[in-house]
């Protein structure tokens, strides 16, 4: 895809040959069937004929095959019958469990908007998301998924989930004006391109316009779909030990019987047909027709006690090379951790924080818990959990006005009548908020001049917190105000809000290395926070520097050849800021040091690393 990051709006615009008041109908269906749909692409999936005769490919499965027909040679029918009936058994357990497998992976695969809202001859027309095309002018609100990748016109408070790309917890905030250019010989980040909005990704917050820049297999999602179908699935350490034994076998009995053979044709005597009839005769006994028929009944227990405990294999094979890993390369977001924002610290009267975090806030009670944007989500739970209900509140606490967000200056403020005079909360970034304070409050809410010492006090508990790996917000007020006004405040306190550990993760990283296995994080989070996940993890060490090498950024992960990285590989225990073309690099460098390798991750930007990992 071309820099369009790079591009003003109006460049982009030219570059597609579109303007804001869209394509005309003629034009988008001219290049409707010039491009063809905005359909992500995919293989046909295989014929249940191509998927049975694929289980019979196995080596092991193909000298079962050659035993069957020797036996029906030498007129041991009761013989092949058996074999014959162990290899299809076999093969229709395997298509049964892959079946069953595909079938509840299939829904994964529906990521592209159903519609879209278009400008087409400057009308607002509804379309399938399919018929998109490069220039069409779409429209998004809160509640979207991006339908096509965009280079934004306008953006208004606009916010997209791209942690299924990029690995951020955090939803990306959007601006329409171009990107700066980066640093000679490097690559803008994905996560930083925030004049672009990316097939796939639900709008969390606000409103804006962009122009559809790549659909389909051009996309960003597209991409990494490509990248999956360029590595093919490795075989499971059980599939190569089976291929290695097969061949073994092979040539062994294949030995011995031209030497038998030999030896009875021209010793023992034996007329030739009566030679070669015991040669088979010894073939066929020396044939282990019970090794497939035990791996097969184990592997099937197996998959059943993991479906006991909800986890489903696509292949029966699988479930033994989980036994044989040695590496497992975690991604973070959802997978280590919980993809939920929460409070996990703060300094201040928690009273105070908490009706702060419930009013100055956009988000409602759904049947699940909160909806809204995760960080405002993780304000409202804050402030559940220390009795300030938002329904409540607000009725309490009616609001009058607001300033919303805005990415430039990083605050949002609402107005609301309380009691008989009008209080305003301001929350956002601390840096902006401490800057517009002219007091802070102390322990037990009383307001003191913020002079130099205390502001400085202020910084230095704001950059502990962020030293932990979380995003610092800060929540301050102003009392007996007409309309808003973000000046004069008073600072309340700080919230410190990440996206804590999964129940159970530490646990299981501590028994992973207990047995031997080498677990490595892979985060597209900043340095920061995955260093500080990757101590509460016990990946790395709770406190004090880090080993050299412990942690490695994607940065200068690209500037490493493959023979530098294999050298440092066994010493990094976290990769921060990775693509998903990184994380499929970490992978297959990780076996070509002979490694089994798992690969955990719930998101589009895995895809390529999962479906390379051997387990």
């Amino acid at each position: 895809m071309r820099e369009y990051h790079l591009m003003t709006a109006e460049e982009a615009l030219a570059a597609t040959g579109s303007s804001r008041q869209g394509l005309s109908l003629a034009q988008a269906a001219a290049r409707l069937r010039k491009q063809g749909e905005n359909l992500l692409p995919a293989a046909p999936p295989p014929s249940l004929l191509h998927r049975f005769l694929g289980q019979l490919t196995d080596p092991m499965v193909m000298v079962l095959l050659l035993s069957a027909l020797l036996s029906s040679f030498l007129g041991e029918w009761t013989d092949a019958a058996i074999i014959a009936g162990v290899v299809l058994a076999n093969a229709a357990l395997s298509l049964f469990q892959e079946g069953r497998a595909e079938r509840a992976t299939a829904a994964l695969a529906r990521l592209t908007a159903e519609e879209a809202r278009v400008r087409r001859q400057g009308e607002v027309l509804i379309v399938p998301g399919r018929e998109l095309v490069v220039g069409d002018v779409v429209l998004l609100e809160a509640g979207d998924v991006v339908p096509a990748d965009l280079r934004l016109l306008s953006a208004f408070d606009l916010r997209c989930d791209e942690s299924s790309l990029s690995g951020e917890a955090l939803p990306a905030e959007k601006s329409a004006a171009a990107c700066p250019p980066p640093a000679p010989g490097r690559e803008t980040p994905l996560s930083d391109r925030r004049c672009l909005a990316f097939m796939g990704c639900p709008v969390t917050r606000g409103r804006g316009e962009g122009v559809v820049v790549a659909c389909g297999a051009h996309t960003v999602m597209g991409r990494m779909a490509g990248l999956m179908d360029e590595e093919s699935r490795p075989p499971t350490p059980l599939q190569r030990r089976l291929s290695e034994l097969s061949r073994k076998l092979s040539r062994g009995v294949g030995a011995i019987c031209l030497l038998v053979f030999a030896l009875t044709l021209l010793i023992g005597g034996y007329r030739p047909l009566d030679a070669f009839l015991l040669a088979v005769s010894l073939a066929v006994a020396a044939v282990p027709e019970g090794l497939v028929v035990v791996v097969t009944l184990v592997l099937s227990l197996g998959v059943a006690a993991m479906s006991r405990k909800n986890a489903l294999a696509r292949s029966m094979s699988a479930v033994e090379g989980l036994g044989a890993v040695q590496v497992i390369c975690a991604d973070k977001t959802g997978t280590l951790t919980q993809n939920r924002m929460t409070v996990t610290a703060w300094v201040g009267p928690p009273r105070l924080l908490a009706e702060a975090g419930a009013l100055c806030s956009h988000v409602s009670f759904g049947g699940e818990g909160f909806v809204g944007e995760p960080t405002e989500t993780a304000l409202a739970a804050f402030a559940a959990a220390w009795g300030v209900e938002r329904e409540e509140a607000a009725l309490r606490c009616p609001l009058l006005s607001e300033l919303p967000f805005d990415s430039g200056r990083k605050l949002m403020s609402t107005l609301h009548r309380r009691e008989s005079s009008t209080r305003q909360y301001t929350k956002g970034a601390f840096e902006r908020v401490l800057e517009r304070c002219a007091a802070a409050v102390d322990d037990k809410g009383r307001p003191l001049p913020l002079d130099e010492d205390r502001r400085r006090l202020w910084q230095d508990k704001a950059e502990e917190m962020a030293g932990k790996g979380l995003r610092v917000l800060a929540a301050a007020f102003r009392d007996g105000l007409a309309e808003p006004a973000e000046e004069g405040l008073t600072l309340i306190g700080l919230y410190g809000i990440s996206d804590p550990p999964r129940p159970g993760a530490a646990e299981a990283v501590a028994a992973a290395k207990a047995a031997g296995v080498t677990t490595v994080m892979i985060s597209g989070d900043n340095a920061i926070t995955a260093t500080a996940i990757g101590r509460e993890l016990g990946l790395l060490p709770k406190e004090g520097p880090l080993p050299p090498d412990a942690v490695i950024s994607g940065e200068a992960l690209s500037s490493l050849s493959d023979r530098e990285l294999t050298r440092r590989l066994a010493r990094v225990r976290v990769f921060a800021r990775v693509t998903p073309e990184d994380k499929l690099r970490i992978v297959r460098l990780w076996q070509k040091k002979g490694r089994a390798v798992a690969m955990t991750g719930d998101g589009v930007n895995d895809a390529p690393a999962l479906n390379a990992a051997d387990i």
